[in-house]
């Protein structure tokens, strides 16, 4: 029975496409798809764009972008286990996370009154 059941888990694992994240996977460039915040998943408008690019030695770029702003900001991530930690001048994030070879999600590690804020990202690169 318990073979059974660990086999079972296996096989949807492999049928969804999911695997674990490491660096290689995640190095590149990402764009955010839609977002989950307060229990409440949304698109992102058309004109407004949030690009996240992984690059080697741990380094990360994230750029906004709306009409008429632009916003770039650099900082490092690491990557232990399923926690990424993205480190910038002024904070410091973690989040668990999930991934395809062209999907990934990002689940806040520490969630409010009103659930985990999520971010759901496609490769672009």
């Amino acid at each position: 029975m318990r073979k059974t059941a660990v086999a079972l888990v296996v096989s949807l694992i492999v049928r969804l496409g999911w695997q674990n994240a490491n660096a290689a996977s995640i190095e590149g460039k990402w764009v955010v798809d839609r977002v989950t915040r307060k229990g409440k998943t949304e698109r992102l408008p058309l004109q407004v764009q949030l690009v996240m690019d992984f690059q080697k030695r741990g380094k990360v770029v994230t750029t906004f972008s709306r009409p008429g702003k632009k916003a770039v900001r650099k900082g490092t991530w690491k990557l232990e286990g399923t926690v990424l930690t993205t480190a910038f001048k002024d904070k410091t994030e973690k989040a668990s996370v999930r991934m395809t070879k062209e999907e990934m999600t990002l689940t806040e590690t520490r969630s409010g009154p009103k659930g985990p804020s999520v971010m759901y990202l496609k490769r672009i690169r």
